[in-house]
């Protein structure tokens, strides 16, 4: 019975918790109302989200990833993970793009090479990470430039300077094949530790609340008794702690992490605050992507640029801007029609991906 009440509570503080972020999804279209429902979710029965114990994760198996479909049908094992991993590691791994690094990398972000590595992955195996050779400590130390790759840029394209790797040159001594000059090795990538099949499947997590509460407090809500500045520093910390207990990163000291918010200060205008909180929202939901999208629409921040303004062309959708929503599936105008057309006449008539929905203003 005691069971019972506890799992009973824990989903009372889910739907809480869920109710504060799409209160905040329409706070721009309908701020009444967005600022009524997140009060009261405050009040509601059950509380909301107040640790990581409270976390709301999917559990996945340990699934092996493998060339071909068969592991993306396998739905026991995290998908994300599978996606990121690829169909083939050993030339199509997943880089960070220069927004994401930039903004670790820049900042003194403790997550950095939590979540970016650089590898050697001509050995990679085509069903695991275990042949990789990460070359990001000897990069470091030797003060190499990491040349991250801008977002519609192909990974050899520009093809980025590399270096002389002594590691490389030492393991060539048993190993004639391998070569010592990399180039591509210098852009980094998504750390092993996100392409596992049992990584956690994120629905929501503390983190995400303090960075709403922060919000909230920010426009005036009642969202407690906290300033807005403990409400983000509680938030970073909740991120970057998500990822040492779920991820197998490596904790993050209290200096470490109070010289790291020195640098992320929270800024002096309401304006400069939003930036900061949803920035570090941003960089949260990089295991949540589809939040991710849903949060820089709503938020307008971080501000991020398409392919087109860093020069390479147009995206595969035929425009110059990042899609602002998903079309609909190719015969949903043939099972849905009557209400296909009228979403379409609401929209101008065009089932475009540049064509805002109705919360992003």
């Amino acid at each position: 019975m005691l069971f019972t009440m506890v799992i009973s509570q824990k989903w009372k503080k889910l739907a809480n918790s869920l109710r504060l972020r799409f209160a905040m999804r329409i706070s721009d279209v309908d701020p009444q109302k967005a600022q009524e429902e997140f009060e009261k979710a405050l009040l509601a029965d059950g509380g909301i989200f107040e640790d990581a114990s409270d976390d709301a994760l999917i559990q996945y198996m340990d699934i092996s990833f493998s060339f071909g479909q068969e592991a993306y049908s396998n739905f026991r094992g995290n998908t994300l993970s599978q996606l990121l991993f690829g169909n083939d590691p050993a030339n199509n791994p997943s880089y960070l793009c220069s927004t994401l690094f930039y903004q670790l990398y820049n900042t003194g972000d403790p997550r950095t090479f939590m979540i970016g590595r650089c590898y050697y992955d001509e050995l990679m195996s085509a069903t695991s990470t275990d042949n990789r050779i990460d070359l990001t400590e000897e990069m470091l130390a030797q003060d190499i430039e990491f040349q991250p790759r801008d977002p519609g840029a192909y990974s050899w394209e520009p093809w980025p300077s590399g270096y002389d790797s002594d590691l490389l040159k030492e393991m060539a001594e048993t190993n004639p094949s391998f070569s010592s000059s990399v180039a591509r090795e210098t852009a980094p990538k998504l750390a092993n530790n996100f392409l596992k099949g049992d990584n956690p499947g994120v629905v929501m997590t503390v983190a995400e609340v303090k960075f709403l509460l922060a919000e909230a407090k920010l426009k005036g809500w009642n969202a407690g008794n906290l300033p807005v500045e403990d409400l983000y520093e509680q938030g970073v910390r909740a991120a970057i702690d998500f990822l040492t207990n779920n991820y197998d990163c490596a904790p993050v000291s209290n200096d470490d992490f109070n010289s790291f918010m020195t640098n992320i200060h929270i800024g002096y205008t309401n304006e400069q605050k939003k930036e900061a909180i949803n920035t570090q929202a941003w960089i949260l939901h990089l295991t949540n992507p589809a939040e991710g999208w849903a949060n820089v629409r709503r938020s307008g921040y971080p501000k991020l640029k398409s392919p087109a303004e860093y020069g390479f062309g147009q995206f595969l959708t035929g425009g110059q801007e990042i899609p602002v929503r998903l079309c609909y599936p190719v015969l949903e105008s043939s099972y849905n029609k009557a209400s296909y057309e009228e979403a379409l006449s609401r929209m101008g008539g065009t089932d475009s991906w540049y064509t805002p929905v109705w919360w992003d203003k």
